[in-house]
């Protein structure tokens, strides 16, 4: 099953698939909000005009600060991290300002109005995805360009950023914020104007903002492989479980790929409709349930309490799970609730507890 916007592309086979992308699956689904909400990529965004042009007016944005975070820090941390977290700092590097999603999109594909004599005015914006090429290619900003982190300055030389002018906004962004050493590979390189974009990639989905994709899920698991492979620190304990959309579980059952499917809750509503496929179990018999099952397996854990915020009842059991030693563990965005409201197929049992068809 291609990725939305994606040629197909041929598998070995679907074992091969299966091989390949279940243990790839995790590193990239909570980067893929695309797919979690089925968004049209081609959907015009409601941008306030006027709002930007009160932003780019504003005397006390960076932008009328030499591009500067003022004041400027005096201490910075800057811990190192797996390569899979550059992109996902939940806030910005102190030492790099951060430019407002509306006015990022109105720079870089909006209206790009800016007043004459503004520190922006005749300045190209670029926007430049700084992640692992595998997330890249399940979701980007349309006219990004991609360079993973540490390899920005060769990047600059001789690679796909060359051709960045000197004079460019450089907006840098992750599926959050980036750590500061993406940002400061372009000042090293005299860039001035070097900005994060505002909550990065989850941030300008979430203003209905344009994105694309255009990778097949074969590319996706080849790409995920040969970072696999790539030299790197060990990869840092799973501290939560990934969070999947109701769309993207879909895509990938219909792909091939059979992740097994737990309700938490009670019967009577895993009998009023539940994801074809789940099965139920109780939060308390959880670990009785699975104590002698595959630590291994894909496991998708959703329940019908709430809307998937506090995690519920599907949240103290993917903890159960983990303390057991699970590792592939999923929780699905929105429950019930969502794959409901989607319109996805639900299996009814009649009579409930009566056994009536």
């Amino acid at each position: 099953m291609p990725l939305p916007g994606a040629r197909r592309r041929a598998y070995d086979g679907p074992d091969m698939r299966a091989r390949i992308v279940v243990p790839a699956l995790i590193l990239v689904l909570g980067a893929a909000g695309l797919l979690a909400f089925g968004r049209n990529f081609r959907k015009e965004p409601a941008v306030d005009e006027a709002g930007v042009q009160r932003l780019l007016a504003d005397p006390a944005r960076p932008w009328f600060k030499n591009h500067k975070v003022v004041p400027e820090p005096l201490v910075m941390h800057t811990p190192y991290v797996v390569p899979e977290a550059m992109g996902a700092f939940s806030e910005p590097p102190i030492k790099t300002p951060v430019m407002p999603a509306e006015l990022a999109y109105h720079l870089v594909m909006g209206k790009k109005t800016v007043p004459q004599g503004h520190p922006f005015h005749g300045r190209p914006a670029v926007l430049v995805d700084m992640r692992l090429k595998s997330r890249h290619l399940v979701e980007h900003i349309p006219n990004t360009l991609h360079s993973v982190w540490k390899d920005i300055p060769t990047a600059l030389k001789s690679g796909p950023l060359k051709d960045v002018p000197k004079d460019a906004i450089v907006i840098i962004y992750g599926d959050m914020y980036p750590h500061f050493e993406a940002s400061h590979h372009f000042r090293a390189a005299g860039y001035d104007a070097v900005y994060c974009l505002e909550g990065g990639l989850q941030v300008w989905k979430d203003r209905g903002y344009p994105i694309e994709s255009r990778a097949s899920l074969a590319e996706f698991a080849r790409q995920v492989e040969t970072e696999k492979g790539a030299p790197g620190p060990p990869p840092m304990p799973q501290v939560d479980p990934e969070n999947i959309g109701p769309a993207a579980l879909k895509t990938v059952m219909e792909g091939g790929i059979r992740p097994l499917i737990i309700f938490v809750g009670d019967e009577a509503t895993f009998n009023s409709g539940h994801i074809p496929g789940a099965v139920r179990v109780s939060e308390k018999e959880v670990v009785k349930h699975f104590e002698n099952e595959d630590r291994e397996q894909l496991i998708a854990v959703y329940c019908g309490c709430c809307e998937g915020i506090s995690k519920g009842l599907s949240g103290m059991a993917v903890n159960h799970l983990r303390k057991m030693g699970f590792k592939r563990l999923l929780h699905l965005e929105g429950h019930l609730k969502a794959w409901r409201e989607l319109g996805y197929p639900l299996v009814v049992v009649e009579g409930e507890k009566s056994g009536k068809k």
